[in-house]
């Protein structure tokens, strides 16, 4: 009241407004009587910055009007959150980062998120938050994995925001053969016959062991062998 002794009773006519830029733009919300000197209202931000709210009691302003509330990015949504898969090589790390977004498309710049990552496919992997479980929260809104695919072809990966599949899930990695290895490599070579032609294949593998699958790591060669008994 006007001896600054806080009212006990509800009863006066309480408006907030808020909003950017222009106190004339700004929009009003609904103002709840608690009936014991107390008044609440609430609202939803929609942009980042700082929004003003003027607060009026009877048509008058409030001591300290107006007041400032800073806004800051909300939780990271599924719907807007996004990752990076790239593709891999067969018997190296692919390292995948989950990028979170907030409802508004907003980079949320803190971590918390539960965020799970399933590889099926040519290879196979199950990862998740903790870090011990294989995703790393890296406190800024990113998330990390890393798995290490043995087989080359495609794989898909499928990850998902607390229990929801985030945007563009799920994804594909196409692996590609490691390396041709000339420890794990050999050779088909048959016996020959005079004058005929003597066909040689040479199977690259990786280091791994694996074989190598694309047409330039087989070759072939052909010997006509000259000699006579």
């Amino acid at each position: 009241d006007a001896n600054d002794t806080a009212m006990t009773t509800g009863g006066a006519a309480v408006t907030v407004t808020f909003g950017h830029g222009c106190p004339n733009e700004y929009a009003s919300t609904t103002v709840n009587d608690n009936h014991n000197g107390t008044y609440t209202a609430s609202y939803t931000p929609t942009a980042l910055g700082i929004d003003g709210l003027y607060i009026m009691v009877n048509g008058t302003a409030i001591k300290n009007n107006p007041y400032t509330s800073t806004v800051s990015p909300g939780p990271a949504s599924a719907a807007q959150s996004t990752a990076t898969v790239p593709n891999g090589t067969a018997g190296l790390a692919t390292t995948i980062t989950v990028n979170g977004y907030d409802v508004r498309g907003n980079r949320v710049k803190i971590g918390g998120a539960t965020v799970a990552v399933t590889v099926t496919g040519s290879n196979s992997a199950t990862l998740s938050t903790p870090a011990a479980s294989g995703v790393t929260d890296n406190g800024d809104g990113t998330y990390t994995a890393s798995y290490t695919p043995a087989n080359a072809g495609t794989d898909h990966v499928a990850i998902v925001l607390n229990s929801t599949a985030i945007k563009g899930s799920p994804y594909t990695s196409t692996v590609q053969a490691n390396a041709s290895s000339a420890y794990w490599s050999w050779a088909s070579v048959p016996g020959g016959n005079v004058g005929l032609v003597t066909r040689i294949t040479v199977h690259a593998c990786d280091s791994f062991g694996k074989a190598r699958t694309t047409r330039s790591e087989e070759h072939t060669s052909e010997l006509q062998s000259l000699r006579h008994l």
